[in-house]
């Protein structure tokens, strides 16, 4: 099989058929995954005021033809671990701020406790009902762009703007052109599936087809890439539960599950950092 690296590869057109890679393992194991890994996306609260892509420096030059395969440059976030804590959030939000600044200074800057700090910043403004876990990712990016991000070395960096791609045309255009004209990762929060947990048990990294499986709570991860085939597109995907998960934490995930409406779909962002 094709492993999963930042240059990606190509994947037989099985893996998007409805029963391509099934996880095994009883309820009983995905409670574990569940324990060990973690979610804590809150859908944001929708804000007329958000900007849209379309607004954003150079758009005009952003175009529609895009490769038919792409990875961003400069190296990938390491994989974070959140512990099965549910601040998928805050570390979604650190890994792709850490992603920006190594690509401006060839430095990885943030940790754990950066996305714990930033967590608990979150939950101190975020407005939900005391003791509800996990947060909104709205919340995060207003932290990071008015307080910052704290770093390894306790300086805090600020974020750029940041912009909604759910609306404003069409979203795997508004992903691409985030990706690929931009330069930059996007942030996407969407449904999680107990049939996702263990991806290391699915044929090439490549999330299953949810269909038939219960909806665990809703996770924030980040796309780093894509790669189209047979009429689909594949994200390239990171998440927060550690190197030792899927393929050094990365795993493609097809953009048809993610934009139905089982999917789930409440937030994606990209910020244009400073």
């Amino acid at each position: 099989g094709c492993i999963l690296g930042d240059g990606g590869g190509a994947f037989p057109a099985s893996v998007l058929s409805p029963n391509a890679g099934r996880a095994p393992g009883g309820w009983s194991s995905r409670l574990v995954e569940q324990v060990m890994h973690g979610l804590g996306s809150i859908p944001s609260r929708p804000d007329p005021k958000d900007f849209l892509l379309a607004s954003a420096p150079g758009y005009a030059n952003a175009g529609t033809v895009f490769p038919p395969s792409f990875t961003l440059p400069g190296g990938i976030t390491p994989a974070l671990d959140q512990d099965g804590t549910p601040e998928c959030v805050a570390f979604a939000t650190v890994g792709v701020k850490d992603y920006q600044e190594h690509l401006q200074t060839g430095t990885w800057k943030y940790g754990k406790a950066s996305a714990d700090t930033l967590y608990a910043e979150c939950k101190a403004v975020d407005g939900l009902p005391a003791g509800t876990p996990g947060t909104m990712p709205r919340v995060a990016l207003q932290i990071a762009q008015t307080k910052g991000v704290r770093a390894i070395d306790g300086h805090r960096y600020l974020i750029g703007p940041y912009y909604s791609l759910l609306a404003g045309g069409d979203l795997l255009t508004n992903i691409k052109q985030a990706l690929v004209y931009y330069k930059r990762p996007v942030l996407i929060a969407l449904h999680w599936y107990s049939a996702w947990w263990n991806v290391s048990a699915i044929a090439n990294y490549v999330l299953a087809n949810p269909l038939g499986s219960a909806i665990v709570g809703d996770h924030e991860i980040w796309i780093y890439g894509y790669v189209d085939q047979n009429g689909h597109t594949l994200l390239r995907m990171e998440q927060s539960w550690s190197e030792t998960w899927g393929n050094r934490g990365r795993f493609y995930l097809p953009f048809d599950y993610a934009s139905a409406p089982s999917g789930g779909l409440s937030d994606v962002w990209v910020t244009i950092d400073r």
